[in-house]
């Protein structure tokens, strides 16, 4: 049996165990005895957290796991960005930039009258003035650097997090490069298992059979999983023409309106509602799944700029992904850029081509636009 909302309240205060919002959606899909094992499971740390639902072994037995995804909990409520979120971003990061300065990097503070450093620091203006002026900033003070060549700062935006090569001559700095996190240079990786990938269903104007096709060719192609990455139109006709098999989805703008998003409601049970975006370990393999997604977040390891209040960034891309999987454009598409791959499977209201993907093998051709 499904339990209701207000039932797994209950149960959960009962045994003084808080749960999150996010967790507390899937959790009303276990049957008694699978509410009542995650309940032992979790009652000495009295918190359940939606990590913990989508690891208790009867959702682990498909070989996946939920790496990231914004709960309810972490956003504001309102579309103003919070300092914190700025703070997270800096640290987050700064962290990954610092792996790429063999010499390490200085702070504003610390810069010496003269040499040549590496500064890691937030960009907070770009001036255009006669000359090139770029403002970064970090937890120390900011540092107003000179560039000669324009081209070097085509790609800087308000809010990047980069670092600067910059040669200091007294009271002025010379910018010399710009360092982005980047994606390292690696083999790419392989996995297990089989998937198929659609996105901008649409359902609000596409007619139900699309999701039919959909589930009929996941079957064809042997697919594990399935993955739709937003613009769903309508969660209540994916319910009622889906299969059993397992299920990820994202919201787009067709679903509801800021970025990120929170994840839709859903009550089927093979159905996994996550956040836009998100990030799926899925047969040993990183799928991040973004609806609007531009190939440039990858070289800066950050996915584009809130326009709702989130507490802390979710937007960094800490873990490099194997595959993204896109839609939003509805244009079917299927580039790589380093070792990842990125998938747009276009739309059911231009043209669909489900990709299906073979995760056992990264040679080319292993992801295939579907007829």
């Amino acid at each position: 049996m499904a339990f209701s909302k207000e039932d797994v309240i209950r149960r959960m205060t009962e045994h003084k165990i808080l749960v999150s919002p996010d967790a507390l959606r899937e959790l009303e899909k276990f049957t008694t005895d699978e509410l009542g094992r995650i309940i032992d499971a979790n009652r000495k740390k009295g918190t359940l957290a939606l990590s913990d639902v989508m690891a208790y072994p009867a959702k682990a037995i498909q070989n996946f796991e939920i790496l990231r995804n914004i709960e309810s909990k972490n956003f504001t409520g309102s579309e103003n960005i919070p300092n914190s979120y700025f703070i997270d971003k800096y640290d987050k990061m700064r962290q990954i930039l610092s792996k790429k300065i063999a010499n390490g990097a200085i702070s504003v503070k610390n810069l010496p009258p003269r040499g040549e450093v590496h500064i890691i620091g937030m960009v907070r203006d770009v001036v255009e003035n006669g000359e090139m002026h770029l403002v970064i900033e970090d937890a120390t003070g900011s540092l107003n650097v000179k560039f000669a060549e324009r081209s070097l700062l085509n790609e800087c935006n308000v809010d990047d997090v980069i670092a600067v090569r910059a040669v200091i001559a007294g009271p002025q700095a010379f910018g010399k490069e710009i360092i982005n996190p980047g994606v390292p240079v690696r083999p790419p990786s392989t996995g297990s298992g089989r998937a198929l990938f659609v996105s901008d269903l649409h359902l609000d104007e596409a007619p139900g059979s699309v999701v039919q096709d959909i589930y009929s060719t996941a079957d064809r192609n042997k697919a594990d999983w399935v993955f739709i990455a937003g613009d769903v139109g309508s969660m209540k006709i994916l319910e009622e023409n889906s299969s059993d098999k397992i299920t990820f989805v994202i919201p787009g703008d067709a679903d509801s309106k800021g970025y990120p998003q929170k994840a839709m409601d859903t009550r089927k049970n093979n159905i996994i509602s996550l956040s836009n975006p998100a990030i799926v370990k899925a047969g040993g393999m990183n799928i991040l799944m973004c609806h609007d997604f531009r190939k440039e977040w990858l070289e800066k390891r950050h996915l584009g700029e809130p326009t709702t209040g989130i507490k802390n960034d979710f937007l960094c891309l800490d873990t490099v992904p194997d595959i993204v999987h896109c839609g939003h454009t509805h244009k079917p598409d299927i580039s790589h850029y380093k070792s990842t791959t990125i998938l747009n499977a276009g739309s059911a209201l231009t043209e669909l081509k489900p990709i299906a993907a073979d995760f056992s093998e990264r040679r080319e051709g292993y992801a295939r636009l579907q007829p």
